[in-house]
């Protein structure tokens, strides 16, 4: 390759990085598009890469960008225009979660052992990881807030970043004196008078 064109590529690469390094500065991903150490948490994996998603989909789709009005968005459907959230909520993140959990956590919100909303918390390597319960079972990872996991088992693996979890056993609730006990404990102690 002449030494004129290696000088073009370098020059080309060199202006891409630079665009690549303005573009991550002025949308504020810097905190967002980066490399992960071998200890943290697939929670803040997760939570991270979820932020970063939702920030690249607000640039990509932004009405502006696209030439459309800043103050309006087509709704397909209705064929009326609407001003669109800046960001999806939560709950519209959210899947619907399968109908007819059948899990142990799903049957003690059923016998109202447990209440939709109740926070359960797993701890590993002396950092606690939060979650709430909610009104089908399903368990929602405070650091990422999203999709309900259908098993404890399961969300503990992930807040964890372990590939398994025995989740009846290390998720905990709180009683109002601040005593922590495990989801199994709750489970076997409605059984046991008879509320399950």
């Amino acid at each position: 390759m002449p030494n004129s064109d290696a000088s073009r590529i370098n020059r080309d690469v060199g202006a891409v990085g630079r665009e690549l390094r303005d573009f991550i500065k002025t949308h504020q991903l810097d905190k967002h598009l980066r490399a992960f150490g071998a200890r943290e948490t697939m929670t803040t994996v997760i939570a991270t890469r979820q932020e970063l998603y939702l920030r690249l989909f607000e640039h990509i789709w932004n009405p502006a960008r696209l030439g459309l009005p800043a103050a309006v968005v087509a709704a397909p459907s209705a064929g009326v225009f609407t001003q669109p959230p800046a960001r999806p909520s939560q709950a519209a993140l959210r899947r619907e979660p399968a109908s007819g959990r059948r899990t142990d956590v799903a049957r003690m919100i059923d016998a109202q052992v447990l209440q939709a909303g109740t926070r359960i918390v797993v701890t590993c390597r002396a950092i606690e990881h939060w979650a709430t319960i909610d009104a089908t079972g399903g368990i929602i990872l405070t650091a990422t807030g999203g999709t309900p996991y259908g098993r404890v088992d399961e969300a503990g693996a992930v807040a964890r970043g372990t590939k398994t979890c025995q989740g009846m056993n290390e998720w905990h609730i709180e009683d109002e004196n601040g005593v922590r006990v495990s989801l199994r404990t709750v489970r076997d102690r409605a059984a046991a008078a008879g509320a399950l």
